[in-house]
């Protein structure tokens, strides 16, 4: 998501060139340029224990201290199932809590990627 928004920054900057402005330094800042949303189908404490697993495992690489980072970036550019907005410290109360129910639920958001990625991608 960070690269998109990035991409989309740097076109942006691209189109008007006569307008120059100090570069951003990091992401937050930058996405927030943007007026938009990525619209997500999940919870909140869905979304912060799917966080949690990519930087559990090493997708998000997350230096120690920068976690409210992470969560900040979240709160500011995406929606989740029966929100208007999404607080980053809620975020990050939920990502080591997460209850049995939204466990199994994102269980099965990731076996269905399983799924996918066998059926769709390495059958080709």
């Amino acid at each position: 998501m960070a690269y998109i928004a990035l991409e989309l920054a740097h076109i942006e900057e691209l189109k008007s060139p006569a307008t120059v402005a100090a570069p951003v330094q990091n992401f937050v800042e930058r996405a927030e340029r943007f007026d938009f949303k990525l619209p997500l189908n999940l919870t909140v404490p869905q979304l912060a224990l799917i966080v949690q697993l990519f930087i559990d495992v090493g997708v998000f690489i997350v230096e120690k201290g920068q976690i409210m980072t992470v969560m900040k970036f979240f709160a500011a550019n995406v929606t989740t199932v029966g929100t208007e907005g999404i607080s980053a410290e809620n975020l990050n109360k939920q990502r080591k809590k997460a209850e049995a129910r939204v466990c199994m639920i994102v269980e099965i958001i990731l076996v269905n990627m399983l799924e996918l990625l066998r059926n769709e991608y390495m059958s080709k």
